[in-house]
């Protein structure tokens, strides 16, 4: 199996993080029972760089267009994956309260997007959809001491 190595960099605020079992209750629970772990939706973007542009992409990312979702409504909050093997690959992984804001919010191909990136991106090459679980790995962090310093709210 050929394992492919990200650097991680997480935008959510503590409160996101503290609240995330209430992410997504009132609509899951419409449609399926009470899950052990909270699920949340997912919305993954992948952009391929211009040559030379990948920084100032991850840079345009990390800044204006993550200020644009943060105004949109049900966004929660969003990862950002810069591969290894890829060079020119950065992926956004974009968290939402219902899977319907996570379908039908296509911010990758909005106006803002297109103007503050559209220079710096050569093709979106993937988006895709997801219902995801995170686990609380507490009893993990021995194992991995990376994520508690990765993301400490989870740990406390």
């Amino acid at each position: 199996m050929n394992l492919q190595h990200v650097e991680l960099e997480l935008d959510v605020n503590r409160t996101t993080v503290l609240d995330l079992a209430s992410w997504n209750e009132e609509e899951s629970s419409k449609t399926q029972p009470q899950a052990a772990t909270p699920t949340l939706n997912a919305r993954v973007v992948e952009f391929i760089a211009k040559p030379g542009k990948v920084q100032q992409l991850e840079d345009c990312v990390r800044g204006q267009i993550m200020e644009f979702l943060g105004r949109q409504r049900g966004f929660s909050g969003a990862i950002i994956l810069k591969s290894h093997q890829e060079r020119r690959a950065v992926m956004v992984v974009s968290f939402w309260t219902t899977e319907r804001f996570a379908t039908e919010n296509h911010w990758e191909r909005s106006r803002v997007v297109r103007q503050t990136a559209g220079f710096l991106i050569d093709v979106c090459s993937r988006v895709r959809t997801y219902e995801a679980a995170l686990t609380n790995s507490a009893d993990k962090e021995d194992e991995n001491p990376n994520l508690c310093a990765l993301w400490p709210e989870v740990h406390e």
